[in-house]
């Protein structure tokens, strides 16, 4: 196998060769449909790789199907007999600040729901098409990672927690249900002699790097202290560029305000917003 032949199409190949069931060769068929190439993905070409980045980036998608849970578990799996490389060439991927993970989300998934919306069972289903829109804390144990801070813990109110916040947007059609986008967010603090809630030793013991200007990490840092809302609001609009519509927005008390209901029902938007609204004096 090398970067100039199809990697589907060559492990479709295999297990038809090989005898496996149906369901597998589904799973292929759906693959072959997603086709990340390098000119969608903007990938830096590197010729003397051995596999292409859409390459790599296709092998990690068939991690599940291998009960693969992360990159470290490759090694000595039934899919590394297929394919001779090492898990060094995951990392180098996955390291490369001028991938844009985002793009790369949407775009498999615009590709799923595609394949979804022209099945006869989903024509004629009367589910309506729903985006979900939610925030949860992402603890950490260490305090050297990159941008890390203390952020108001989304659990237990009372306290901080050291780590992120993810926001993240799923969609469902009352059958299936995928991530759209996602990101991480973090707080500045309230002590500005405490930025983030860490003293100036912890804030020196962090990870840095400088980043060139145009990579994809350096813009995702920019909106690391972005709020919530201004938040979602981006990651639906980048659903919307796709093409992958809903027809209304769940979210919790903590979305739903006048500028959410706003920006839902803006001019020649047929969608519509589902939360609750925060039970108080103030009106």
């Amino acid at each position: 196998m090398n970067k100039d032949r199809q990697l589907v199409s060559e492990l479709r190949n295999f297990f038809t060769g090989s005898g496996c069931g149906l369901g597998i060769q589904r799973i292929m068929r759906v693959l072959e449909t997603i086709n990340i190439t390098e000119k969608q993905m903007a990938f830096e070409k590197r010729p003397n790789c051995k596999f292409t980045c859409a390459q790599v980036i296709q092998m990690m998608i068939l991690f599940p199907f291998f009960s693969i849970k992360n990159v470290a578990n490759y090694v000595g799996c039934p899919l590394q007999s297929l394919f001779d490389c090492q898990k060094d060439m995951f990392y180098r991927v996955l390291s490369n600040d001028r991938i844009d993970w985002r793009h790369i989300l949407r775009y498999v998934n615009k590709k799923l729901a595609n394949n979804i919306a022209v099945r006869s069972d989903n024509r004629n289903a009367e589910y309506p098409t729903c985006m979900i829109v939610d925030d949860t804390d992402m603890p950490k144990t260490g305090r050297k990672g990159e941008m890390l801070g203390r952020v108001h813990s989304h659990v237990d109110k009372r306290r901080s927690i050291l780590g992120h916040k993810g926001l993240f947007l799923c969609r469902t059609d009352g059958r299936t249900q995928m991530l759209i986008d996602f990101t991480l967010l973090g707080e500045k603090g309230r002590v500005t002699s405490r930025p983030q809630g860490l003293s100036k030793k912890d804030i020196d013991a962090r990870f840095s790097k400088a980043r060139d200007a145009k990579s994809k990490v350096h813009k995702r840092k920019e909106e690391y202290f972005q709020d919530k809302i201004s938040s979602m609001k981006k990651m639906l609009s980048h659903a919307s560029i796709e093409h992958l519509g809903f027809d209304y927005l769940l979210v919790e008390s903590w979305f739903t305000c006048r500028e959410v209901v706003k920006y839902i029902r803006r001019k020649g938007s047929k969608s519509h917003l589902l939360g609750m609204i925060k039970m108080s004096k103030t009106k």
